[in-house]
């Protein structure tokens, strides 16, 4: 949600129905572009995180909290930042029954589906890592399991990656301790890539699913194209993803 639209998908979407001779849809293929991941870890003041944070909390079960260890929203950094938003997690159960429901209809499989969850769960938790430390940042929270138990990860592995830079200069392995501002950088950045990747995935799925049988058009064969983008943004201030956003417009 935006200050200017509540329901604002935040990334361009190229939608390609393909239609046999007699005007049958066979099947759609989708692209998408400049996904804005840095919603993820901070938003503008007074709108959102993406949706599906929130309803990912709303249809949450007793069981399904200490599945996916997740505390109270208002606990978790990714989605505590707008009290609005906490407040209406409640009133959500029934879009994210929606969501389930939508998933299983496009054809993603149960354990697609809880497989997507663990890496949601992941996410929230590795946005609630800290650090501290003077010349050499340490991770002082104590939910470093839990990011790695959701993700399926090495929890040795993710400390090192965010805490420290290790580079092969001829053949030379090297290590630099991250200060704290880094390896909250590192942290983020990892938030977002995982996202994406997410998101990506989802989108390819999604194309598995719903494309044509065939790999190529028959002769006969039509498409309708719908191109679905941002309009262009000027804000008080702005940042590199309204550069990005104004200029694929205007290529468009």
């Amino acid at each position: 949600q935006t200050l200017m639209n509540d329901n604002s998908s935040r990334f361009g979407k190229f939608t390609e129905v393909i239609f046999n001779s007699k005007g049958a849809i066979k099947g759609a293929v989708m692209r998408q572009y400049l996904l804005e991941k840095s919603r993820v870890v901070i938003q503008a003041e007074g709108e959102q995180n993406f949706h599906v944070f929130y309803l990912f909390f709303a249809g949450l079960s007793d069981a399904d909290r200490q599945k996916y260890e997740l505390h109270d929203p208002s606990e978790h950094r990714l989605v505590y930042g707008n009290e609005e938003a906490l407040a209406n997690i409640p009133k959500k159960k029934a879009m994210h029954q929606e969501l389930m429901e939508c998933l299983d209809v496009v054809g993603f499989t149960q354990e697609q589906r809880e497989d997507m969850l663990s890496v949601l769960a992941g996410i929230i938790h590795m946005g609630d890592v800290e650090f501290d430390g003077e010349d050499e940042s340490k991770i002082v929270s104590q939910n470093l399991g839990s990011v790695c138990n959701q993700l399926g990860i090495d929890e040795t592995a993710v400390e090192l990656a965010l805490t420290k830079s290790v580079n092969i200069i001829r053949g030379e392995e090297t290590e630099r301790a991250y200060r704290v501002f880094e390896a909250e950088d590192c942290r983020d950045a990892s938030v977002k890539a995982i996202y994406e990747r997410l998101f990506t995935w989802i989108f390819n799925q999604c194309n598995k699913l719903l494309g044509a049988t065939e790999k190529k058009l028959a002769d006969t064969d039509m498409t309708i194209g719908i191109l679905d983008i941002f309009g262009f943004e000027c804000f008080a201030v702005n940042s590199f993803e309204q550069l990005c956003i104004n200029l694929a417009n205007e290529q468009l």
